[in-house]
């Protein structure tokens, strides 16, 4: 999958797709991660499954910046990157 890197502050990593789902643990702004599967629709956002060194495997909700393949984005500058959707 595609290569990501969280941007422009924290990222929920949570066990399911969805807002009621359990957080295992919060990405650190610059932490790294691989696009397993997604997006997947829950509470109006689209989610995708993840894979990180740091973190292990969960869900996290699209719309936050995001960089791919090592070109960052954020969320004035590009709405939309990797399919991740942009601001919400």
């Amino acid at each position: 999958g595609d290569g990501v890197v969280v941007t422009g502050g924290s990222l929920n990593l949570r066990d399911a797709a969805g807002l009621a789902a359990n957080i295992l643990d919060v990405m650190a702004d610059g932490s790294t991660a691989t696009v397993l599967s997604g997006p997947v629709s829950a509470d109006g956002l689209p989610w995708y499954e993840l894979d990180t060194d740091d973190y292990g495997q969960g869900w996290a909700a699209g719309g936050l910046a995001v960089s791919c393949n090592s070109v960052r984005c954020s969320r004035s500058s590009r709405p939309f990157c990797c399919g991740l959707p942009g601001p919400m």
